[in-house]
């Protein structure tokens, strides 16, 4: 499957641009994976965990985030919270 391209902006401006394969975000209907090609859709975030990568991805990355909101085409996820932090990478589960 083919990366999408990921930004993620707080109040401080780009807090992560990079691609991957899938990211999954919870909305107010709950979670949804959005992957390359999925129809355009714009929706609000609730406070929750971000995944960036999939449930096996090494380098699976994880995030809190706070209320956001959230817009999507076939190529590109733009995410845009009040707050975020690293909750943990698998990477970095894995070297502990």
């Amino acid at each position: 499957m083919k990366p999408i391209k990921i930004k993620i902006f707080d109040h401080n401006g780009i807090f992560y641009n990079q691609e991957n394969s899938i990211v999954t975000l919870k909305t107010p209907n709950g979670y949804r994976g959005i992957q390359q090609g999925a129809l355009p859709v714009i929706s609000t975030l609730v406070p929750s965990l971000l995944y960036i990568g999939g449930q096996n991805d090494v380098d699976r990355k994880v995030f809190e985030i706070s209320d956001g909101v959230l817009y999507a085409d076939a190529n590109e996820v733009q995410i845009f919270v009040s707050n975020i932090k690293v909750v943990t990478t698998s990477k970095a589960m894995f070297e502990q």
